[in-house]
């Protein structure tokens, strides 16, 4: 009896280590070529993070599709950090345990907290769309391929001097790196220009109720002559919303992380707001090439989400990390970032060319958009 109770253990203990094996295999495939994404699908910016970890997976699927990294396929793994700085460098952590080398972290929080570790670590990573000023770190490890907080300040402070003489401004932004890194580069470029800041309003990601800062607004409106709001969080829509209930009349300038928010179900409250975005728009437009065209209809299709410019960014920011591991002479993070800095240099992506300097840092080129109609025309 005792020798056929050991024989059963025996057997159920292989039985668990044989199906441990199969779900190892089959959830992390050994010969695969492993990227972290630090990302962020829930939490105050999920509508944001969501559509961004969506437009991620596609990359994957289409890449493997077409052979993977030099017919290795790519696994994407990913820790939800939830837009909370203080699960950022466990997320970070939780992948390096794993022993990858290479990441594309994403949001405000992650982009500012990780990437001194990362090069202190000897790892590289990608990132596709945050603005920050200090990203820029003067290390070829940290390559980032989306527009910065100067350059919509470039654009958004021409467009309203271009308006009006010494313009009078009221700020409405969330209180968070991306909100302030934008505030302040905007800010700063106005006063330079003879405009004026009347009015600050910072509010916490996590605020839905707007009427207190939409009233002081409303008060303010002879005082102004523009309302800068900045805000790509859950709250877009509400905040929107709430200005328009107290018939805010001043217009509104902002850019395409707040106008194309994919929380905005009710697409009238943007009509008339002019802002900052990418060459590439998220709804179809008659200059889109076909292969652009096509790629908007796929994603759309495939996930109800509009081809947003966090989308066309994250897939070729994703493609491009795959070019530069497939490419390069070793599949190490200084031998990846060369080839991508050096030999690469500039790359066609589905949004646009990407052109890298030696920081690894692309030059991107951007438009001012207004809204008519529920459509995005561009201002010439």
């Amino acid at each position: 009896m005792n020798k056929k109770i050991t024989l059963l253990i025996v057997a159920l203990l292989l039985a668990g280590v044989i199906a441990g094996a199969v779900f190892y295999k089959n959830s992390s495939p050994k010969d695969s070529v492993k990227v972290g994404f630090v990302a962020f699908p829930t939490g105050a910016f999920s509508s944001l993070g969501e559509i961004q970890l969506n437009a991620a997976k596609m990359a994957v699927a289409d890449i493997n599709n077409e052979g993977g990294i030099n017919g290795r396929p790519l696994e994407l793994i990913v820790e939800d950090y939830a837009w909370d700085p203080k699960r950022a460098i466990p997320a970070y952590e939780a992948l390096k345990l794993r022993s990858i080398k290479f990441f594309d972290i994403e949001g405000a929080p992650a982009s500012g907290i990780l990437p001194p570790i990362i090069v202190k670590d000897g790892n590289f990573t990608m990132n596709s769309n945050t603005v920050l000023p200090s990203y820029t770190d003067g290390s070829p490890l940290t390559c980032r391929i989306s527009l910065k907080a100067e350059d919509y300040a470039v654009a958004i402070s021409n467009y309203l001097l271009a308006q009006v003489e010494n313009p009078r401004i009221a700020f409405l932004a969330v209180n968070n790196d991306y909100g302030v890194s934008m505030k302040k580069s905007i800010e700063a470029i106005l006063k330079q220009q003879g405009g004026t800041i009347v009015s600050t309003e910072l509010f916490e990601q996590s605020v839905t109720d707007f009427r207190s800062q939409a009233t002081r607004l409303k008060e303010l409106q002879n005082q102004i002559d523009f309302l800068v709001a900045i805000n790509a969080s859950n709250s877009t829509e509400p905040m929107l919303k709430q200005i328009a209930q107290l018939k805010f009349s001043k217009p509104i300038v902002s850019d395409n992380w707040t106008v194309e928010n994919a929380q905005i179900k009710t697409r009238s409250l943007v009509n008339a707001i002019a802002y900052a975005g990418y060459t590439w728009a998220a709804t179809p437009t008659t200059s889109d090439s076909a292969e652009a065209a096509a790629f908007k209809k796929r994603f759309t299709e495939t996930y109800n989400q509009p081809a947003s410019p966090v989308v066309a960014n994250t897939y070729d920011g994703i493609r491009l990390l795959a070019v530069g591991l497939a490419n390069a002479p070793e599949q190490t993070p200084e031998s990846v970032s060369n080839y991508l800095i050096n030999t690469l240099h500039t790359y066609n992506g589905i949004g646009g060319t990407i052109t890298f300097n030696n920081d690894c840092e692309a030059e991107r080129s951007l438009v001012m958009r207004i809204i008519k109609d529920g459509q995005p025309i561009e201002i010439k």
